[in-house]
């Protein structure tokens, strides 16, 4: 069991937003939403990541460290947080997609291939057709490795620049 107060309370929040994370694909999925397209309109690490570093983050400084906090235990506590969010955010895309409804990926990559085909002539010019042709086949071959590992990548930049900016808020 963690006993440092920095893991502790940033893994509490961590396991919290991965578990919201999951529960708001679920939601989107139930309402017949694909997940994937409508957390890019409503993205959930731009709304919901940064509350969870925030609120882990004060929680420690108020309730652990006695009302202070230093620069560096805001950033590891935020850090335990996001790494937390995106790793059962991910791994939850990646087995939802892989074992229950594959379907949803091939949705997506649809609608990919469209924006992309719509915006052709604007690409060519300032590109190639060459290029075009390259980046149309790489949309193509997108997997559910390619989708978690976005997901990932995208909730660890924002709680990165989330937990910087907080950190600096609520240091005493």
């Amino acid at each position: 069991m963690l006993k440092n107060p920095l893991l502790k309370t940033g893994a509490k929040f961590g396991i919290i937003g991965g578990f919201l994370a999951a529960i708001l694909f679920i939601i989107l999925y139930v309402l017949d939403q694909n997940p994937l397209l409508t957390t890019k309109k409503i993205p959930f690490g731009i709304i919901l990541l940064p509350l969870l570093v925030f609120f882990s983050i004060k929680e420690f400084r108020d309730y652990f460290n006695g009302g202070e906090l230093r620069f560096w235990q805001g950033l590891v506590t935020g850090f335990v947080n996001y790494l937390i969010i995106a790793l059962i955010s991910s791994v939850f895309i990646f087995v939802f997609l892989s074992y229950y409804d594959q379907e949803l990926l091939q949705e997506l990559i649809n609608f990919n291939i469209l924006n992309f085909e719509r915006n052709k002539a604007g690409f060519i010019e300032t590109f190639d057709e060459d290029t075009y042709e390259k980046v149309l086949a790489d949309i193509r071959k997108t997997t559910v490795y390619h989708i978690a590992l976005d997901d990932f990548a995208r909730k660890m930049l924002i709680g990165f620049i989330a937990t910087f900016i907080i950190s600096i808020f609520l240091r005493k």
